[in-house]
């Protein structure tokens, strides 16, 4: 694939993974905060689930009762997977406020996949590409390397505010990407996960890349049997409301099994509860 398609399919993903890194940023945070506020206690509900068996816990989410759903919501930081696999920083840390400069005030993002490459030439010319593409000013610098990916930061310079992010490329020997899901039916460049090809299927691998592609759920498992990997994530949704409309949340089951013999990927999802009404949510004039 030529440098400029490899560009363009980044840039296609770029939304989706920013919008995931962010809520990833804000759930790494909460991981090191203590409530000290009634307002930051988790609710009920959330308690309740932190108590019980893996058995207990997954019964619980199959049967959750409207009620459940919206008190659950309403819990802050709500991941009870507390084991999550996130991306290495490489000790490197992340650009925050002046960094000694006044004059300057930085922000970085954090992790989002980048897509596989085989060399770290390959993924430096990709993350190259897309800054001269994100922004005339941007500078790419390279961060490390692990036996699963590179990783890149990108920084786009300007008078008095800077912004970074970093951009991981799996290597092909760990997973792969196929052809067709590299273009969709729009003929837009992008990938999914579906489309994968495990090249490496050890359990510690396999659920690292799993969690590092799925960092924002309610709660995950992971499962090993003779022929395949079986990988389960709840995760609660939202729609916000409108004027006389009230927010919903939903909670849906997504399964992920992976062939030991091929490598690929088979994805399903059940919806558990679809739409319920947070009450209280909707908009009206009187209260702006």
């Amino acid at each position: 694939m030529s440098s400029k398609k490899k560009s363009l399919w980044i840039a296609g993903c770029f939304v989706v993974i920013l919008a995931a890194a962010i809520v990833l940023i804000v759930w790494k945070q909460a991981a090191n905060t203590t409530p000290e506020s009634p307002e930051e206690t988790h609710s009920a509900m959330f308690q309740k689930l932190e108590n019980m068996t893996h058995d207990e816990l997954v019964s619980a989410l199959e049967n959750i009762t409207d009620e459940e759903l919206v008190d659950l919501a309403n819990s802050p930081w709500n991941v009870l997977s507390k084991d999550y696999r996130t991306f290495d920083t490489f000790s490197t840390p992340f650009l925050d406020g002046q960094n000694g400069n006044p004059q300057e005030t930085w922000f970085e993002s954090d992790f989002w996949l980048a897509g596989t490459v085989s060399s770290v030439e390959q993924a430096r010319e990709v993350a190259q590409d897309f800054a001269t593409d994100f922004a005339k000013d941007c500078t790419v610098e390279f961060i490390g390397e692990n036996d699963l990916y590179y990783q890149f930061r990108v920084i786009e310079g300007a008078a008095d505010y800077r912004h970074a992010f970093r951009m991981n490329f799996y290597k092909d020997s760990v997973i792969r990407f196929s052809k067709p899901a590299l273009v969709d039916s729009n003929g837009e460049p992008h990938y999914t996960l579906e489309d994968a090809i495990f090249q490496k299927l050890d359990y510690d691998t396999v659920l690292t890349v799993m969690d590092q592609q799925n960092p924002c759920g309610l709660y995950r498992y992971f499962e090993e049997t003779d022929r395949e990997y079986i990988y389960a994530e709840y995760r609660i949704t939202g729609v916000g409301g409108d004027w006389g409309i009230n927010d919903t949340v939903s909670l849906i089951k997504s399964v992920t099994r992976i062939s030991k013999e091929t490598g690929t990927l088979e994805i399903t999802e059940t919806v558990i509860k679809e739409d319920v009404e947070v009450p209280g949510t909707a908009l009206y004039r009187d209260t702006l």
